[in-house]
């Protein structure tokens, strides 16, 4: 149903209500008629003004079939595209979470890096073939062959379950490495 353009019902109601002043002043047959009695008893001017009046049934019944032609036909679509939207947002939004996840696995592994720069150390799994722990004064001391050179690579604190078991063998220790002080030398081969 199409409402025909600037269509005006054969009577309006205008919705102003007051007991102040009547709603109706008269009845004329030509707006000179009007422009007459208004300037013989009142001191106004002309005015464009807006104003709103109640619909007619043929205006209810054409907004009702829009509505439903909304409600029915276009709604559907709309949530559908809606719902689809939300989908893809979802999908963006866990997306973009392991996109962020992965930036700032990025910068941990960043910030490692540059510690062990700062650092300047790094590990080194040394050869079980060639390097020896050595129990002296409760401190276990790993010594490596490494370029020829038998060399003190790691020290570590003897667990207290272990200090009984090592007691014999740490004083043997002890004798040696107090033999090498003694002489201020290294063993040569």
């Amino acid at each position: 149903m199409e409402i025909v353009k600037n269509y005006l019902p054969a009577v309006i109601e205008f919705t102003a209500k007051t007991s102040e002043v009547p709603e109706v002043l008269g009845e004329f047959s030509s707006p000179e008629d009007v422009q007459k009695f208004i300037s013989e008893n009142f001191i106004a001017m002309p005015k464009q003004v807006e104003t709103i009046r109640l619909l007619d049934d043929y205006e209810k019944d054409h907004i009702r079939t829009e509505y439903i032609t909304e409600l029915e036909q276009n709604l559907p679509v709309y949530q559908s595209q809606h719902l689809e939207r939300a989908r893809e947002t979802e999908v963006a939004k866990e997306s973009e979470k392991r996109a962020k996840e992965t930036v700032s696995a990025c910068f941990s592994k960043i910030e490692a890096l540059s510690q062990e720069v700062r650092k300047g150390i790094t590990e080194i799994n040394l050869d079980a073939a060639t390097t020896y722990e050595v129990a002296f004064n409760g401190n276990y001391y790993y010594y490596t062959l490494f370029d020829g050179v038998l060399r003190l690579a790691k020290i570590s604190k003897i667990p207290d379950h272990q200090l009984a078991d090592l007691f014999n063998s740490s004083e043997r220790n002890k004798a040696f490495f107090e033999q090498l002080k003694g002489n201020k030398k290294v063993a040569k081969k």
